[in-house]
């Protein structure tokens, strides 16, 4: 077997054993598979296969809906329709969805560096205990990881061979990805950017491709934000960023200027926003709900606009944080401490951990390989960089780092080791390149101490 195959045969063995472990642990307990967002892509996916239309409603009246964007609830809805209505008929294909990216990463990386960064690249992504846990919950990042990724490769081989399929190709699941989850919405100006930036020679060219990049990725999210005007007036992707605007960036800062809990700014908040939403009769109007969330937020956050940049980046560190919580809640080992983010950012690491485990701090243990690897692809990651920069491989370093900064940089308040499962790839790919060399300078050093 040619080693191109083998390492695939391989990558994909050990991604898909690996994801599969998490799938027994939620085999006999499917309610592990949900998570709080879980209801709210679950619930329109059910009304399209009874005929309801794209709606949360669980009751008549069935009310339209843009709080999620639709191509998950429909990717739901689709396999409730072809088996029975269970979610780890959903868990299990998205075992399959996320073992395809693992072979995507190793057969990109190929491309772009050497087989042996590649290989590593896309066995730390296979062991990543984040990717194997989020491929089981019934949420977006396995989904969304894929046709990002794959429209981030589609654009780097325009870049390479500049035909303009490739540019297409990509623009395709560029809008697919955002209506999966809007959080790529402004991508496509990165996007622009990266292809802009390719060569001086051709810059007029590739803004002409660019154009039609960008007339491709509006022609499949245009019609979307269409249907949500015609139906709730609502001029957006989704209404989910005004609330998330809202209860958790306005009220990360308030909590910081007020010196309370993040609980007890959001529950103040919400008792003013609500009072208001009922004296005007608009509680329950998802356009009107947004508008006020919309309106309330612009007047927390530019009351100390630049402590909310300070607070916004702070607070994006928690997406690079173990996502031990989410893997022992998964196989049953502890429900974890309420508000433990809170913690962490008020008093630190520490007394988050406690607050967390409180007396089961040997759970710990349990999970100090996943911790562990999770540090080595860290350092594997800043090595990667720096050999990057030091080698002056300038667009194969913008091409892995500006999707993982956007994607980690972007969720602020809201930021959770759940929003750098999407960035993972990248952070794969560089860890790949620092570890590969490393172990090149250390066979060679060998070599030069081994006595003739």
């Amino acid at each position: 077997m040619p080693s191109i195959h083998k390492n695939i045969f391989t990558i994909a063995v050990v991604a898909f054993l690996f994801r599969l472990l998490m799938f027994f642990f939620v085999f006999e307990h499917s309610e592990r598979t949900i998570r709080p967002d879980t209801p709210s892509y679950v619930r329109p996916a059910i009304n399209m296969t009874e005929g309801h239309g794209f709606s949360g409603n669980e009751h008549p009246p069935f009310f339209p809906s843009a709080i999620r964007t639709p191509i998950y609830p429909v990717f739901i809805a689709f396999f409730y329709t072809v088996f029975e209505r269970d979610v780890l008929i959903i868990a299990f294909v998205q075992i399959f969805i996320d073992t395809l990216t693992a072979v995507l990463i190793y057969i990109w990386g190929r491309r772009l560096f050497s087989e042996s960064a590649a290989r590593l690249g896309g066995l730390i992504y296979s062991l990543s205990v984040e990717q194997a846990v989020h491929a089981v919950f019934i949420l977006t990042e396995s989904l969304f990881t894929l046709f990002f990724l794959w429209a981030i490769i589609a654009v780097s081989c325009y870049r390479e061979h500049c035909r303009l399929r490739w540019l297409v190709s990509g623009g395709i699941l560029i809008g697919i990805a955002i209506l999966i989850r809007p959080i790529a919405l402004f991508f496509p100006l990165i996007g622009l950017l990266f292809i802009w930036m390719a060569s001086p020679n051709m810059r007029w060219q590739f803004m002409r491709h660019g154009i039609i990049f960008l007339l491709i990725i509006a022609g499949i999210v245009v019609p979307w934000v269409i249907r949500n005007y015609l139906t709730l007036g609502l001029l957006k992707v989704s209404s989910i960023s005004s609330y998330n605007l809202l209860f958790y960036n306005a009220a990360s800062l308030s909590t910081d200027l007020h010196r309370i809990s993040q609980a007890q700014a959001r529950a103040a908040i919400n008792d003013q926003v609500t009072k208001e939403l009922t004296a005007l009769g608009w509680k329950g109007d998802e356009l009107h709900s947004a508008q006020l969330y919309t309106a309330w937020s612009r007047k927390i956050l530019f009351s100390a606009p630049i402590r909310y940049v300070y607070i916004h980046l702070k607070n994006d560190i928690n997406c690079f944080l173990p996502d031990v919580t989410d893997f022992l809640e998964l196989i049953g080992a502890t429900q974890g401490g309420k508000e433990t983010l809170s913690v962490l950012n008020q008093h630190g690491l520490i007394a988050a951990v406690n607050h967390y485990f409180d007396d089961n701090i040997w759970l710990l243990w349990a999970v100090f390989p996943f911790i562990a690897l999770l540090g080595v692809t860290y350092l594997g990651t800043i090595l990667g960089i720096s050999i990057q920069i030091l080698q002056k491989h300038w667009d194969s370093l913008r091409l892995l780092f500006l999707p993982a900064a956007y994607l980690t940089l972007l969720p602020g308040a809201a930021a959770t080791p759940r929003f750098r499962v999407p960035a993972m790839p990248y952070i794969c790919l560089l860890a790949g390149i620092g570890i590969a060399k490393s172990i090149q300078c250390y066979k060679i050093r060998q070599q030069q101490r081994t006595p003739i």
